[in-house]
């Protein structure tokens, strides 16, 4: 992979959550977990953990996104113990 491509990615995903008053709860829910799982590949863990812990507290996110959100998450969070 690229990581301009990546770096990209994460700017385009970040304009979209900006919007998110504007956006459907399960846009921006499947926004931030790509958003997360692209941050991770740029080795930011804090912000993809952030990513998916917002996905998971959001109100209206659909229960398939918040279970890849804790899915990831998890899988992070057990690589860093």
């Amino acid at each position: 992979m690229r990581l301009g491509f990546i770096k990209e990615a994460v700017a385009n995903l970040t304009v979209v959550i900006d919007m998110m008053e504007y956006v459907p709860a399960e846009v921006v829910a499947n926004v931030l977990n790509n958003r997360g799982r692209a941050k991770a590949l740029l080795g930011d863990i804090e912000g993809a953990i952030a990513d998916f812990t917002a996905v998971i507290d959001m109100e209206n996110s659909p229960a398939e996104v918040v279970a890849r959100a804790l899915e990831i998450r998890g899988i992070i969070e057990e690589h860093l113990n």
